[in-house]
């Protein structure tokens, strides 16, 4: 059985504009990733993050190129916009 309080939080942010939602999807991301850090030890952290951190810096000595986190971001919102006012 879902949460009511819950469900109803949901519905009443699927109605909020799109940038609203942007803001609030930020806001809960950045708490969350903090609260995930602060639960993880300095050794479990790097045994969880090791890995990523060394495959991105392979592909940087290979020369692969990453997109910026702001283009990747701006994309999505236009998409999103498109996709809102057809």
């Amino acid at each position: 059985m879902a949460d009511t309080h819950y469900e109803e939080l949901v519905e009443r942010v699927l109605q909020l504009p799109y940038d609203q939602q942007l803001q609030l999807m930020d806001r809960l991301q950045g708490t969350l990733l903090h609260a995930s850090e602060a639960n993880l030890s300095a050794e479990k952290w790097k045994e969880a993050w090791l890995p990523e951190l060394r495959r991105r810096m392979a592909e940087t000595d290979a020369g692969t190129s990453g997109i910026a986190a702001e283009e990747v971001l701006g994309k999505l919102r236009g998409r999103n916009h498109a996709e809102d006012s057809s």
